[in-house]
């Protein structure tokens, strides 16, 4: 089951950043599925804190979803706020020794990297994406989950084309 699971999530992470790549708003909805089901994955591999924080990347994936539907302010703030105090708690459960600083990395690249996107700050965005699929492998790797990893890389090297791109884009402007 647990197998079957990191194939189904390491493969529906691939598509979510090619959705996203490509400004489909499928991507959001498929970056909403993998928080919540992702929060799952990790708490069987033994990962609790990497499950507590899918909570919050799926909030920023449904805040990518409504950020294209102009959401109102008062929506805005509360996400923000709600963003903020798990990134304050994740930071807290550092220093207090109960997450690891690759789990805290992996946790925060991902929630900020999806708000970097869903604001249309694209560079930092994928490369907070590509910090958090690097920390991620890293993290599972050590929990077991090869396959994972794998496709964790592959999420990655589609963050790194994506990269690629932004700054292909940005010299052809300067010519």
């Amino acid at each position: 089951m647990i197998f079957a699971l990191s194939i189904f999530l390491g493969l529906l992470s691939v598509v979510n950043k090619i959705l996203l790549f490509l400004e489909r708003k499928s991507g959001w909805v498929s970056g909403i599925a993998i928080g919540l089901t992702s929060g799952f994955y990790f708490w069987a591999i033994g990962l609790k804190i990497l499950a507590v924080a899918e909570f919050g990347f799926f909030l920023v994936m449904l805040y990518g979803y409504i950020k294209h539907t102009r959401p109102s302010l008062t929506v805005t703030f509360w996400m923000n706020l709600i963003l903020s105090i798990i990134s304050i708690f994740l930071c807290y459960l550092l220093f207090t020794g109960a997450l690891t600083l690759i789990e805290t990395i992996s946790a925060l690249s991902f929630i900020w990297g999806g708000y970097e996107l869903a604001v249309k700050h694209k560079l930092f965005g994928w490369l907070l994406l590509l910090l958090a699929h690097g920390t991620t492998a890293t993290a599972s790797f050590y929990a077991g989950q090869t396959v994972f990893v794998g496709l964790q890389v592959i999420s990655a090297l589609i963050c790194v084309y994506a990269i690629i791109v932004i700054f292909m884009r940005r010299s052809s402007r300067v010519i």
